[in-house]
């Protein structure tokens, strides 16, 4: 769970990244569960001697999982509003993903280590929404600009502190940053000291990806 405020949109974001330092403000339940479950592997680690390796998966996808990942946008009121566009989605593909997994745990010399799993092939959230649209019907979309999503995420967050709760946090900025700022992702680490390499090339995946949208699957 990275905190890229202070990254510049198009900056790289690597595991060197700071992670967030109050992440119940993005009020994100999974990220924070996922962001408590390094702290505990660390310190059980630590306490025990257990040998660990963590993996940041970006958004993993494939064949069973047919929602629209929330980096492209939310539904609201029966439309699916799609902020940004041009931001780069951190894909990978499930197959790929599973590949990561079970080379951390046969590499030697990586205990402790972190590496994000991101793939080669990168898409924008406006080419997914593009492709996803060809393949699972009709969707109404409305195409929302980064910086205007950064202004209403602003003013519902005040709202909510003002209403004492009235109305949840679920959209603020840092929520806004991290999921449409629009930063770029790397695989280097992983390639390197793993020797990892997506053995599913991006129009493989979005090939099965999108054939469970065809009639019976």
């Amino acid at each position: 769970m990275y905190s890229n405020l202070a990254l510049a949109r198009g900056a790289l974001l690597d595991e060197t990244c700071a992670l967030e330092a109050a992440p119940q403000r993005r009020y994100d339940a999974y990220g924070f569960g996922k962001l408590k479950q390094e702290e505990v592997v660390r310190e059980y680690g630590r306490s025990h001697g257990l040998r660990h390796v963590i993996l940041r998966p970006g958004t993993v996808y494939g064949p069973g999982k047919k929602d629209l990942t929330g980096r492209i946008g939310i539904d609201f009121l029966g439309v699916f509003v799609h902020v940004g566009g041009t931001n780069e989605l951190p894909l990978t593909y499930v197959d790929n993903c599973a590949d990561a997994v079970v080379l951390a745990g046969l590499v030697p010399g990586i205990d402790g280590e972190v590496f994000n799993v991101v793939d080669d092939e990168r898409m924008t959230s406006a080419q997914f929404l593009r492709a996803y649209r060809t393949k699972a019907g009709k969707l109404r979309t409305l195409r929302m600009p980064y910086a205007v999503a950064q202004r209403l995420c602003r003013f519902w967050e005040r709202y909510s502190e003002q209403s004492l709760g009235q109305l949840p946090p679920a959209y603020n900025p840092l929520r806004c940053a991290a999921e449409w700022k629009g930063n770029r992702y790397t695989n280097a680490k992983l390639r390197e000291r793993l020797g990892w390499c997506p053995r599913v090339p991006l129009d493989q995946a979005m090939d099965r990806y999108l054939a469970q949208f065809s009639a019976g699957a």
